[in-house]
């Protein structure tokens, strides 16, 4: 439903025009549009954020963003991120990443672990099923957030620690999840 002009408000009554108005002023502290000339929306924002809502964002690239529990070493370098980008929906964050040629060193644990974008914390644990391939053998995984936490986990689905390789683990993750 379009927004009301401001001739169709002069024409309402001045209680409904009272509340139009509260309303719009109350929406545009919550969402911002940019008009094309015509008048069409072409981006909306919203919760002051400059990148419009839908848009990935691809973080920049941080070698010490990739790591693994119980000592374990994930090495991703910047040539082995073929994809890890975001996007923000109200506080749903929706994150892919596509990590080829990664090495995993011992000790060996059983979760690979990649920093949410853009210093979000998740809101509550959350979970989904990927995959990867573990030195070379692919296998299912579970991906996800824990409530509080600042990094997503990647583990492999049948519980067991990742295996060691040199350039040979490749790792998937779709995921959304809560954001505070």
């Amino acid at each position: 439903m379009p927004y009301p002009v401001l001739s169709q408000l002069e024409q309402t009554e001045p209680a409904v025009r009272r509340i139009l108005s509260a309303f719009s002023a109350r929406l545009t502290g919550f969402l911002s549009m940019d008009l094309a000339e015509d008048g069409t929306h072409q981006q909306v924002r919203e919760r002051g954020r400059t990148t419009p809502m839908g848009e990935w964002i691809t973080p920049p690239y941080v070698a010490t963003d990739y790591s693994g529990t119980g000592g374990m070493t994930w090495g991703v370098d910047l040539a082995d991120v073929v994809t890890f980008a975001y996007m923000l929906i109200g506080k749903t964050m929706f994150v892919n990443g596509v990590w080829n040629t990664t090495s995993v060193t011992a000790p060996l644990g059983v979760t690979l672990t990649v920093k949410i974008p853009g210093g979000f914390t998740a809101a509550k644990t959350m979970r989904c099923a990927n995959r990867a391939t573990d030195n070379g053998v692919v296998t299912a995984t579970n991906g996800g957030v824990d409530a509080g936490g600042t990094v997503m986990l990647i583990q492999r689905l049948d519980g067991a620690a990742w295996t060691a390789s040199v350039n040979n683990s490749n790792i998937r993750l779709s995921a959304a999840f809560e954001v505070q």
